[in-house]
């Protein structure tokens, strides 16, 4: 991948800078306010834009993202919000648009059609402030046929390390634990007895008594399948 930074400044010194990162299977952009003392965006002033004709498949926008997606072509989709990803068909290729490195800074966004084929990329939020230096999401365009959009690790690529180090270790268990305690919210742990080999299933930093009333039996013979917070919050970025 590679990148190109575009540095801009108005008269009386303020600056924007357009970061560019290109790759294989696409193409992505954000803004970025350097040695900034405070700055305040209430929107932003870009756009997709690709032919009126282009087959195109939205998902009409809700916060809950539960809506049936619709096939249109790009220009004659209704005028209104969609959300990512959304899903074109530009002669033989398709581009796929949706947004990376999503990390609470910056207000997630949408997409409007307004006519032709064109897409403004609008803030969920009236404005965003920083008190020092800003930068956007990666605005981004996974670019090629369907299993190079539908296998592009664009998005994982363009996100930011993890932060999170305290992981979690999810596996299989032997034996049933019985227990009414319950762990911190938004958290599920597991403290049984009898562990298959390699199986542990309690944070480091969890007390172990956190435990569900029921845990799961593997399959004899079964081994622990083990993944991190840090690599599901690594693969979730990105998702609106």
């Amino acid at each position: 991948m590679t990148e190109t930074r575009l540095a801009f400044a108005n008269a009386s010194g303020a600056r924007l800078d357009l970061l560019v990162r290109v790759s294989a299977d696409g193409v992505a952009y954000r803004y970025e306010v350097p040695n900034s003392t405070g700055v305040t965006v209430t929107s932003e002033a870009s756009a997709f834009s690709v032919p009126a004709t282009s087959t195109a498949w939205l998902l009409p926008y809700n916060a809950q993202y539960e809506q049936a997606r619709l096939e249109k072509t790009a220009g004659a989709a209704p005028a209104r919000d969609y959300g990512y990803p959304s899903l074109f068909k530009v002669g033989d290729s398709f581009v796929l648009l949706t947004e990376a490195d999503v990390d609470g800074r910056y207000a997630g966004s949408r997409l409007v059609h307004k006519g032709s084929g064109a897409y403004q990329v609008v803030l969920a939020d009236a404005q965003v402030h920083a008190s020092g230096a800003l930068r956007t999401p990666w605005r981004t365009a996974i670019i090629g046929d369907l299993a190079t959009v539908t296998e592009s690790t664009l998005v994982d690529d363009l996100a930011s390390p993890a932060r999170i180090t305290d992981t979690l270790t999810a596996g299989c268990c032997t034996t049933a634990a019985s227990s009414g305690a319950k762990g911190p919210p938004g958290r599920t742990s597991t403290a049984p007895t009898g562990r298959t080999p390699g199986c542990r299933v309690t944070s480091p930093s969890w007390a172990s008594s956190w435990a569900p009333r029921r845990a799961p039996t593997c399959r004899p013979g079964a081994q622990g399948n083990s993944r991190t917070i840090a690599d599901v919050g690594r693969q979730t970025e990105g998702i609106g």
